[in-house]
């Protein structure tokens, strides 16, 4: 993504974070996935995986910051993918997120305490 469409400045910050596939129409089952952030901002993410999410299709993410034991419940829209092959020839994926203004989710609490949870870190 070019840097000077963002809104926000990123901070590189690595996070745990499950990804849950909304409405996956591959699968009758849900999908729940383990990733976790390079970079995070109030309004998005660049989430390393070992599988390719889904580009344009909501998704719920669950982050969870380890220094504060704060979880936040997100939804967004994979925006764009990148491949590559790790060292022992695996295939990796880097996904940019953009969070969602969805109201039942914690985007609001996530954007209030964004600079206070990542400024002191």
């Amino acid at each position: 993504m070019n840097e000077e469409r963002r809104l926000h400045q990123r901070y590189r910050k690595r996070e745990c974070i499950t990804v849950d596939l909304l409405d996956d129409e591959k699968f009758n089952v849900p999908i729940v996935l383990d990733c976790h952030s390079q970079d995070i901002s109030p309004t998005g993410l660049k989430v390393y995986a070992d599988y390719a999410l889904p580009l344009n299709k909501d998704i719920e993410l669950v982050i969870n910051i380890h220094v504060t034991r704060q979880e936040y419940v997100l939804v967004g829209r994979g925006r764009w993918l990148e491949t590559w092959q790790d060292k022992n020839e695996r295939q990796k994926y880097l996904v940019g997120i953009e969070l969602s203004d969805n109201p039942e989710s914690d985007i609001r609490k996530w954007q209030n305490y964004f600079d206070l949870l990542f400024w002191s870190n």
